[in-house]
Order: C-alpha cells, then structure tokens, then sequence
C-alpha cells in the first residue's frame, strides 16, 4: 500500500498521528509489523490533549486519501471540476474541503439532499 498512518507515542508518552508514505508502507516491514519505528518530522504531527486516538486515526485517513487522488487530479491535464458523491459522509466532506483547498471546483451530491457544510 503505498500509504501508511497511525498514531504513535513516543517514549515521553506525547501521541502522534503518523503518516508514512512510500512503497511498503511506513509501518510494517517485509510484512512483519514492527514495535518500534523513527520516522522524519515532516510525518509526524503532534495530536492535542483532550482528542481520542480513535478520532484523530479516523478523521486524518479521510484528509490523506482524499488529498493523495485530488492532487493527482489537480496535476493531470484539464483538470477543473471534481464530483463528489456521498458529500455528507466524512470521507464526502472531505473531499469537497480538499477539492476547495486545492482549486478544483467541487459538486457535492447526497441522497438525501442534505446541506454539507453550510451549502446546498
């Protein structure tokens, strides 16, 4: 897989989500997982007091996937307009901020013709 995350604690006890990208991943070794791992700055980001572990995995998987294809979209020829369907689910809102973030034009879509982030 060519993306890996997770969160981390160091040995002071401060959490860490971790993003490790690169083939083979960042947190397994010839598909044996490993206890302990050193990874660059730029991959790790410090997690607040008072955010679950669970949270921050979740929340950030969405963010990376959604950024990983949207800049291969963005880098691509013509490439303006995104659709996005599903928009009210957290991947969905995701990708309409991500979209927005890197100037593509976004149409969210939901079933149920909710509002997604304050837009029709």
């Amino acid at each position: 897989m060519p993306g890996t995350s997770g969160v981390a604690t160091d040995s002071k006890g401060s959490r860490y989500f971790v993003f490790a990208e690169g083939p083979g991943g960042g947190f397994q070794i010839a598909g044996v997982h490993q206890e302990a791992f050193s990874f660059p700055k730029e991959y790790i980001f410090p997690i607040p007091d008072g955010v679950s572990s669970e949270t921050v995995a979740i929340t950030m998987i969405s963010f990376l996937s959604v950024f990983s294809i949207f800049s291969d979209i963005k880098n691509g020829p013509n490439a303006v307009k995104v659709l996005v369907l599903g928009a009210n689910g957290s991947i969905g809102e995701a990708a309409l901020l991500v979209a927005e973030h890197l100037g593509l034009q976004a149409t969210g879509v939901t079933r149920e013709g909710t509002k997604v982030l304050g837009r029709d």
